[in-house]
Formats: C-alpha cells, sequence, structure tokens
C-alpha cells in the first residue's frame, strides 16, 4: 500500500497523548505507522460562501477495499476526516461539516450525517500561493460505521458545509462571497 504525506496536525494528533485519549507516545507513534490514507483529493480549493458548499470526494482503490471489510478485533481502526489548507478570507461565519447529508435534507448537529464545525477566528489570512493554511481532523468513525448500517456509504463521500449550521437561500446584500477556502481532504484509516 503506498504512503502518503500526512498534514501537521495528524501527526501531531497522533504524537501528543494528551491530543489522542491519553495513549503513550509508543502506541500514537506505533499509530502513526498503520495510519493509511483512504482518500485524498489532493491540492483543490474550494470557496465557501454564504451558502456554504459541497465538496464530492471518490476513495482510492485501497480505500474502497479496506472500507467494505468487515471491522474486526477489540479495538477497529478508526476513520479520521482531515480538511486541510483551510485559509480564513473573511471573517464572520463558523461552517458545520456533514457527511453524505442526502439532497433536500435539513442539517440537523444530532444527525448521523453530522462531523463537526470549521470555524477560524481573527483577521483575514493572505497568504502567499502554496502556505499551508489551518488543520482540522474529525473522528469520524461512528459516522461512516452508521451510514454502512444503513447502506448509505458509497465509494465515495459529500462533505457538505452549511454555514452558521442553517442553510442560506441567497446571501445578504453586501456580504462577501468567500468566508474560508479549503484547499484539501483525506480521509485516513489510524
Amino acid at each position: 500500500m503506498t504512503r502518503h504525506w500526512l498534514p501537521p496536525l495528524v501527526v501531531a494528533l497522533l504524537l501528543n497523548a494528551s491530543l489522542v485519549g491519553g495513549w503513550p507516545v509508543s502506541e500514537a507513534l506505533a499509530a502513526m505507522e498503520r495510519r493509511e490514507v483512504l482518500s485524498d483529493t489532493g491540492l483543490r480549493v474550494v470557496n465557501l460562501g454564504p451558502q456554504g458548499g459541497e465538496l464530492h470526494v471518490k476513495l482510492s482503490e485501497d480505500g474502497v477495499a479496506l472500507l467494505r471489510a468487515p471491522a474486526t478485533g477489540e479495538s477497529p481502526r478508526r476513520l479520521g476526516l482531515v480538511i486541510a489548507d483551510v485559509q480564513l478570507v473573511h471573517p464572520g461565519a463558523y461552517f458545520a461539516v456533514y457527511l453524505n447529508l442526502p439532497k433536500g435534507t435539513a442539517p440537523d448537529f444530532t444527525s448521523i450525517y453530522y462531523v463537526g464545525n470549521i470555524a477560524l477566528f481573527g483577521p483575514a489570512q493572505h497568504t502567499a500561493h502554496g502556505t499551508p493554511g489551518s488543520e482540522f481532523m474529525f473522528d469520524v468513525t461512528d459516522t461512516v460505521r452508521a451510514l454502512q448500517e444503513r447502506g448509505k456509504w458509497r465509494d465515495d463521500f459529500t462533505l457538505t458545509f452549511v454555514r452558521d449550521g442553517q442553510r442560506a437561500a441567497a446571501p445578504a446584500p453586501n456580504e462577501p462571497p468567500v468566508f474560508l477556502r479549503v484547499g484539501r481532504i483525506l480521509l485516513i484509516q489510524f
């Protein structure tokens, strides 16, 4: 299986015992060695504006095979969704992230589709081309397993970004066209 570059946040999470449930460093290092990249969009910019946005992601062949295999053992491997190279373009919004939210379904943070929130605060970032932005990692193991049990998991998935937790019918007057810019999505197993 091919090994891929992991964003610094993933490495930091796996190495920092206080952030990974108190794992001893040796276990965190072992987890980092066991990780597999199931999907990587590469650098692909998605602008998130007043109406949020969607991103369709295809699993690698290895990712499809790993997710189709039944979970075994006392503690099955975890799945992490990494949203990388996130840049704040205009302050004033957070985005709820949903995995495979069906079309026409109202966003609900108590649903199986909800992953978490992305929020950056402070002044807008004017980063040079190629300069990475912030990174967010969410444990989506329970979400993916629930979707699999309901037959709602495919060999690709859709991330839906909903501004301030609610879908907007149209941008408000004088509202900026972009709040956040997302550059890369990875699904990893560790």
